[in-house]
């Protein structure tokens, strides 16, 4: 075999292996309006508690996550994108963000729901090993 055969040979496998690559992958960014429209979110916290990371999901019927059932079949569901933010205190006992509900991007993400949840500041009235979130010693 030529050197220029195997070049070229060499040369075709970078080429497979970077469209294979570079074919699949699917822009799921987010880039919300500036002018859209946004939701606030005001939680209100009594002094012995601290608001925990709030996690937000938004979901997209365009770009669709495949899973698969008890049989092993694919089923097709909603994508989803989510992340945390930490909530800024405004007042003494206020903690607020604001989400936008159209989280744009080529998915054309929506905003689905938000969790969050608080936790005692000092846990030590309950006991000295008692850790904020339930972890164990």
């Amino acid at each position: 075999m030529s050197e220029v055969t195997v070049q070229f040979k060499a040369f075709l496998l970078w080429v497979a292996l970077f469209i294979s690559v570079s074919g699949c992958a699917k822009d799921r960014s987010m880039s919300p309006p500036q002018q859209g429209e946004k939701v606030s979110v005001i939680i209100k916290v009594p002094d012995e508690l601290e608001p925990s990371t709030m996690h937000v999901m938004y979901r997209s019927a365009v770009c669709p996550r495949i899973t698969r059932d008890g049989y092993g079949r694919p089923k097709s569901i909603d994508g989803h994108n989510g992340f945390d933010v930490t909530l800024k205190r405004s007042k003494d006992d206020l903690y607020e963000t604001e989400l936008h509900v159209d989280g744009g991007g080529p998915c054309r993400w929506r905003l689905s729901n938000v969790s969050f949840g608080v936790q005692y500041r000092v846990p030590t009235p309950f006991g000295e090993d008692v850790m904020p979130g339930g972890e164990a010693h």
